[in-house]
């Protein structure tokens, strides 16, 4: 199975599918976050939130576009409101 073979199957919602693709990219999207956070645990929800928006996305993917730029726009975009969220959580510790 190749990306583009994988995103038309997982159109069709497979599981198999989307299995592979964590297995290709789950790696990549944990390596790339814990180039801006720290907790292994905060990195491993934002690889969470990322497959989950990539499995909620699923019917909108196209198989001739770029799918690791989609996955790199959702976990920028997971990635800031994860730190939005710890930056919160800091202030509201010292007070």
């Amino acid at each position: 199975m190749n990306d583009q073979e994988a995103i038309v199957l997982l159109k069709s919602d497979s599981h198999e599918a989307f299995e592979y693709l964590y297995k290709v990219y789950g790696g990549q999207v944990y390596n790339f976050s814990k180039l801006y956070i720290n907790s292994s645990e905060d990195i491993k929800e934002v690889v969470q939130e990322v497959f989950v928006k990539l499995w909620e996305a699923r019917s909108f993917l196209r198989e001739d576009e770029n799918f690791r730029g989609f996955l790199f726009i959702v976990g920028i975009l997971s990635l800031t409101a994860r730190k939005k969220h710890l930056m919160k959580t800091s202030i509201n510790c010292l007070f």
